[in-house]
Parts: C-alpha cells; sequence; structure tokens
C-alpha cells in the first residue's frame, strides 16, 4: 500500500497545482506538499524495514512477547509520528488554500482514499 499511496501522492500534486488559481499561492502549496512527498517517502522506508524485522521475530521460535510487543509499539510509534506530520502539514495547507479550493482538496483527498481501500481488497 506505500506504493500505492506515493503513486497516488504524486497524482495529487499535479492536480492540486491546478485547483489553485494563484501562481505564488500555488508554488507555496507545491513546496509544502513536496516536504509531504519527502515525508511520506521515508515513511515508506522505515514501514519496510520494520516489516521486514517483523517477519524475522515472527520466524524466530525464541522471540519473546516481550519483543512482540515493544516491535508492535514501535509500528504504532512510526504511524502517529506521520499521522502527526501529515496534520502539521494539512494545517500549513490550509493557511495557503482558499476556502473553495480547500473543498475541492478535501474532494480529491476523499477521492484518493476511497481508491486505496479498493486497491487493499
Amino acid at each position: 500500500m506505500e506504493d500505492v499511496a506515493l503513486e497516488s501522492s504524486g497524482r495529487f500534486a499535479v492536480v492540486l497545482g491546478e485547483v489553485i488559481g494563484d501562481p505564488e499561492r500555488s508554488a507555496q502549496a507545491g513546496e509544502i506538499f513536496a516536504v509531504y512527498r519527502e515525508q511520506q517517502q521515508r515513511f515508506a522506508t522505515d514501514m519496510g524495514a520494520l516489516k521486514a524485522e517483523s517477519l524475522d521475530l515472527y520466524g524466530n521460535y525464541e522471540t519473546t512477547d516481550e519483543e512482540f510487543e515493544a516491535m508492535a509499539a514501535r509500528l504504532r510509534g512510526r504511524r502517529e509520528a506521520f499521522r502527526d506530520e501529515i496534520a502539521s502539514g494539512l494545517a500549513e495547507l490550509i493557511e495557503v488554500l482558499e476556502p473553495e479550493e480547500w473543498t475541492k482538496t478535501i474532494n480529491l483527498m476523499l477521492d484518493e482514499e476511497d481508491r486505496w481501500r479498493e486497491l487493499g481488497r
């Protein structure tokens, strides 16, 4: 799903540029979104490594419950950190967008979320 999210955000960046009429604000939104894409790339890399580590733990019969719990906590912690990074970026994006542009942006996000769900089935 990380690959789907990265591909999706690439499409979203193009459409976001079309939603914003003012070139200066469009550039600002593009900069904010570029930071988000970097965060998303790091998240995908981190989650891939954590998932591989989890599979190694699962395959080791001597892994303790505490080790499984610690791994689960690391996975949760990384997801929560990414969620916080996203929230910060959205707050910055809200400052750049006009209300009508924000409505269009939210609708685009919801469309992509629906697509992710469909691909995840």
